[in-house]
């Protein structure tokens, strides 16, 4: 596909299926997040999770939900997978915790 016109045909996603996403749509998924840019190209530091447990979902989900102060709110939008990308802090570099 063109990729203007794939940029053109995004959509925001706020419902999902309950079906669990094929292994082979997910390894497909991670190689273009891999191929991705890092900032700084500390591609040493980048980190994928892929959450697929329902209880871990769950906790996430209600976590979220005591942090935003609404305990009905679903930041994952009852997905089935969540993919988390996360990175290590630089020696001196520390992380501002919002309270």
């Amino acid at each position: 596909m063109d990729t203007m016109k794939a940029i053109a045909l995004r959509q925001s996603v706020r419902a999902y299926k309950t079906d669990q996403i094929s292994e082979e749509a997910l390894e497909s998924i991670l190689k273009a997040a891999c191929a991705a840019p890092v900032g700084r190209a500390k591609y040493e530091n980048l980190q994928l999770t892929v959450i697929q447990d329902q209880a871990k979902l769950d906790q996430i989900r209600e976590a979220c939900g005591g942090a935003m102060d609404d305990p009905n709110a679903n930041p994952t939008y009852s997905a089935p997978t969540l993919i988390v990308v996360s990175t290590k802090l630089e020696n001196d570099e520390s992380m501002p915790i919002a309270v």
